[in-house]
């Protein structure tokens, strides 16, 4: 029974190794992992940030999955104007399936991105990013039917009896978007729209002999605070992922309080604190979040709280996701020019020597005189 186990565990791995992308949600707090959402989020904003976001998933099969991600954004500019025109980032994933049979995803995905001034307040953005990725499985442990022997028993050098062309996966993935935001004069988001698309070039991601070539994950988020003054912010928002003919759309609202800090000595800074709700049509899960933004620092956690499906099955336990941000906003400040009030262009001044001797009449200098 054990073996019969260890073998449904193994082809469950396999079968997830050529699916998992096609199940977008990797992690819950998608504001901040700014690359795998969309790769014009490189440029979209005037915040260097380094970020680590790690989430734990578990499956009712025992079987647990720990990710983890780090991201690292900078905003480039224009030398002489100082305007923003895009930024760059990177980003590294590592990924493991925990169980008898490990399955590990290792990646790097580099992004760039271009921004365009549409409007005193429209700001668009375009995004082009390309990653490099690798699938391990490890076969240790292992074993078939094929490897019982007649008449002698089981052999563990003999032949599994499966195909396969490796236990490594190594694949390519090109990836583009296009961002849109409303920016206030305070520099708060009052609304923003994006579209993207991952795995264009449709890479080949399968450990089998035969070619298993991932889809084409299209993705559009969007949100628009419908209530927005200088304490509280309210912002529906919406996050649609179409890979193949598979619908993933999460849906949620968003609550930001802004706070005031006076005292030097207390260990927060003004900042805000930001309450999120939203549900997974797809997954049938309830994701609740918050996130303490400071000046310089972002903590936030979500739980993931998975409901039953119609069948009465609940796949997945609940899911714990932690982000951790470090950023400074590094735009170059704004020069102010010198204005002299009481001098107009073709204005003709008389520039008079003050003497010991005169003092209420003026004199005209010598190279005025």
């Amino acid at each position: 029974m054990k073996k019969h186990y260890r073998y449904i565990i193994f082809w469950f791995l396999v079968g997830i190794s050529c699916q998992v992308s096609a199940q977008y949600q990797y992690f819950s707090q998608y504001h901040y992992t700014p690359i795998h959402v969309n790769p014009a989020l490189a440029g979209a904003g005037d915040e260097a940030m380094a970020i680590v976001n790690h989430r734990q998933q578990q499956y009712n099969s025992n079987l647990q999955v720990n990710s983890t991600l780090l991201s690292l954004i900078r905003p480039l500019y224009v030398r002489s104007s100082g305007r923003r025109w895009g930024g760059v980032g990177i980003s590294a994933l590592h990924r493991k399936f925990d169980d008898e049979q490990s399955l590990t995803e290792q990646g790097i995905d580099v992004s760039i991105a271009y921004h365009f001034y549409t409007g005193e307040k429209h700001h668009l953005t375009w995004g082009l990013s390309g990653g490099f990725f690798r699938r391990e499985l490890s076969m240790e442990g292992f074993t078939t039917g094929s490897q019982w022997i007649t008449n002698f028993g089981f052999d563990p050098d003999a032949a599994i009896g499966e195909s396969f062309a490796g236990d490594q996966s190594n694949f390519i993935s090109v990836n583009t978007g296009l961002l849109w935001q409303y920016i206030l004069d305070n520099g708060r988001v009052k609304g923003y729209f994006g579209v993207s698309g991952y795995n264009l070039n449709q890479p080949d991601v399968g450990f089998l002999a035969s070619e298993d070539q991932q889809p084409v994950r299209l993705l559009v988020h969007g949100g628009y605070a419908v209530y927005d003054n200088s304490r509280i912010s309210i912002m529906p928002e919406l996050l649609f992922a179409r890979t193949a003919e598979v619908n993933d759309p999460v849906a949620g609202v968003s609550l930001k309080y802004s706070f005031e800090s006076l005292n030097p000595y207390t260990p927060l800074k003004s900042g805000s604190l930001d309450f999120s709700t939203r549900y997974g049509v797809e997954s049938k899960s309830v994701i609740l979040g918050l996130q303490v933004i400071q000046p310089d620092f972002v903590i936030g956690f979500s739980y993931d709280l998975y409901l039953r499906d119609d069948d009465g099955v609940q796949p997945f336990n609940n899911s714990p996701e932690f982000v951790i941000a470090l950023k400074k906003n590094i735009a170059p400040s704004k020069r102010k020019k010198q204005v002299v009030s009481d001098y107009t262009l073709g204005d003709i001044k008389e520039f008079y020597r003050k003497t010991d001797e005169t003092v209420e009449a003026k004199e005209p200098c010598a190279p005025c005189a």
